[in-house]
């Protein structure tokens, strides 16, 4: 087995499609009437303030959560209508604080991620070939460190290394560069991109959703108020609108990406 060299698409990668989701809980509604397209083999980004429904969007994705309303497409397929073995092989997900119980290796705990492609439960010991996915994440270095001992951007580079291991079309990143520091978020971001698999993240970091993002929807009191590519979607009067940001969007001199340049506030 041998990881597609994270550079180019992965020949599966699929389209993923939320249509005019709703999600109320109790007297709360958390979504109103949300769809966006996430494009095959390519990165889209949720973001917004806090509370604007990014992780709920992802809840549906990850089918934690089912719509009251809509639905949750992978290319025409609904996905309530896959089965569970075949999801968790087709989608893998990487939440904010995932880990683990059992003190296991760096190579064990990526080596987790094949389950969903075994005929029934193998031990932790069972590694299967998981270098592919430890090089892509930078942690050859570490495969036979054990999970206490590792750092926090660490933990979230093996956990991202385990669903690239369950060879996923889709990957589901709930802001997995929390808490890191700027060196380990760009090291994660560019795994995640170089994996080719369409990969649907929510990030905090606007930076971040800016270099690595090729398409971004922004959520605000859980509606869609902006898609598109950052180009377009990251402009001074949507940061002051959505994030209260007085900013200046210049094109980034060596990458032509748009680059942020806060000033102060405008509330």
């Amino acid at each position: 087995m041998t990881e597609p060299a994270v550079t180019a698409s992965t020949p599966t990668a699929p389209t993923v499609t939320v249509r005019g989701a709703t999600v109320r809980l109790s007297s709360a509604t958390l979504l109103h009437d949300v769809s966006c397209t996430a494009p095959a083999g390519r990165v889209t980004g949720l973001i917004g303030p806090n509370g604007s429904g990014k992780t709920t969007l992802l809840s549906l994705i990850a089918r934690w959560r089912a719509p009251s309303t809509g639905s949750v497409h992978i290319d025409d397929t609904r996905v309530d209508s896959i089965g569970r073995r075949d999801y968790a092989r087709r989608v893998a997900v990487v939440e904010q604080h995932s880990g683990t119980e059992l003190d296991l290796t760096v190579e064990q705990v990526v080596g987790l991620g094949s389950i969903p492609h075994r005929g029934g439960w193998a031990s932790p010991s069972a590694v299967h070939d998981v270098q592919p996915y430890l090089r892509a994440m930078g942690l050859d270095d570490l495969r036979l460190r054990t999970w206490r001992t590792l750092s926090g951007g660490e933990r979230q580079k093996t956990q991202v290394a385990r669903a690239l291991a369950q060879r996923p079309d889709v990957l589901v990143l709930d802001e997995p560069t929390n808490h890191l520091d700027p060196a380990a978020a760009l090291d994660l971001m560019d795994g995640v991109r170089r994996s080719g698999r369409t990969t649907v993240v929510a990030l905090h970091d606007l930076a971040l959703a800016a270099a690595y993002c090729d398409r971004l929807v922004v959520l605000a009191a859980g509606r869609v108020v902006a898609e598109g590519p950052p180009e377009k979607v990251l402009t001074t009067a949507l940061l002051a609108d959505v994030y209260g940001l007085d900013a200046d969007v210049i094109e980034h001199p060596r990458t032509g990406r748009p680059l942020i340049v806060p000033c102060g506030t405008v509330r």
